[in-house]
């Protein structure tokens, strides 16, 4: 138990003395407790941690003998802070499904414990703590209560938004622009997918990561955002590792030039997809092939696997415009930070 000294947290319903954290690898028996969690993704199993190039914390959470959660932290060169990471989208705290017998009001107050225990035992581990959480965590509650009434540092919360696209009103014998997908973009999306039907783009899966690098890279260019902000050999590791494994699909668009002018690259696991990464041809910039990629992924090359896509935050004004504008689903997430000087 955390040696914070909050009395709520002694005895009868707050009582924390069953729970114990232990270190722990990437392996069989971690991704099997991922795919298990409502709160596991991509970002937190094997395919993608074995790819970063950085350290990894990894934490089981036990309640007497049984697996009550796992964190998943991003690691600093010493060990001793949790970072932000750039393309770590979701990590932190993934709860274990909730046992049979176990009513809402049950669940609810298992997972409090588990965050309250979370909360002390993490900060004795780690000097600082960033944790972005999956979006169907909303009650940190123990966080915001950690050093209640007492001088010590505090933990921060800070909202985001992402996007959910339901991929599963869309058949691929459906008439596309009838379709719930459709129906569900505004007007000037719905008016590029046209233009770029009409002038004849299409896209393609094709795997092709010298390109999307290229575009990659003159898109940072263009932006004039440097490129070095950018671990190429990461990124490229990331994207090799994860279509190894089946976990990745890259679509191309393509303008009526049979040019190469878009391209979208998604992951998934067993629950969605995720939009990970999108560059285009600059010299195609007054082109449609941005949101066709993007519509022919939704359309035709998505909706043989899992039913949602995560477009993967809307947190900037014009990148939000844009992926807000296919008619998804707004939901937050929370980044939970504490600093201890």
């Amino acid at each position: 138990m955390s040696d914070n000294k909050e009395s709520f947290y002694t005895g009868g319903f707050q009582d924390l003395s069953k729970y114990r954290l232990e270190r722990t690898t990437i392996g069989l028996d971690w991704d099997n407790c991922v795919v298990k969690s409502e709160q596991g993704t991509l970002f937190s199993e094997s395919y993608f941690l074995s790819s970063l190039e950085t350290k990894i914390g990894l934490w089981v959470c036990y309640r007497g003998k049984e697996v009550a959660a796992l964190v998943h932290l991003i690691e600093d060169a010493s060990g001793k802070s949790a970072i932000q990471y750039p393309g770590a989208i979701y990590n932190g705290v993934l709860f274990m499904p909730a046992p049979q017998q176990q009513n809402r009001t049950q669940s609810q107050s298992e997972q409090f414990r588990i965050l309250a225990f979370l909360s002390g035992e993490l900060a004795k581990i780690y000097k600082n703590i960033f944790m972005s959480f999956h979006w169907l965590i909303n009650d940190v509650r123990p966080f915001l209560w950690h050093n209640y009434s007492y001088d010590g540092p505090k933990f921060e919360i800070n909202i985001r938004y992402t996007s959910i696209i339901d991929l599963a009103g869309h058949q691929i014998d459906m008439d596309e622009l009838q379709s719930p997908l459709y129906k569900n973009m505004n007007k000037s999306r719905r008016q590029e997918v046209r233009y770029a039907q009409n002038k004849g783009y299409y896209t393609k899966e094709e795997y092709n990561l010298p390109l999307f690098l290229d575009f990659y890279k003159r898109t940072f260019n263009r932006q004039n955002i440097a490129a070095s902000l950018v671990n190429f050999r990461e990124l490229k590791e990331i994207i090799s590792n994860l279509y190894k494994n089946k976990r990745l699909i890259m679509l191309i668009s393509y303008n009526p030039s049979n040019e190469p002018s878009s391209i979208a690259i998604f992951g998934h696991d067993n629950k969605r997809w995720y939009y990970l990464y999108g560059a285009s041809n600059p010299d195609h910039r007054e082109g449609h092939a941005g949101t066709l990629v993007l519509w022919d992924a939704f359309t035709k090359f998505l909706i043989n696997g899992p039913s949602e896509l995560d477009l993967e935050g809307v947190n900037s004004p014009r990148r939000g415009y844009f992926k807000l504008s296919f008619g998804g689903q707004l939901l937050s997430y929370l980044h939970v930070t504490l600093k201890s000087h």
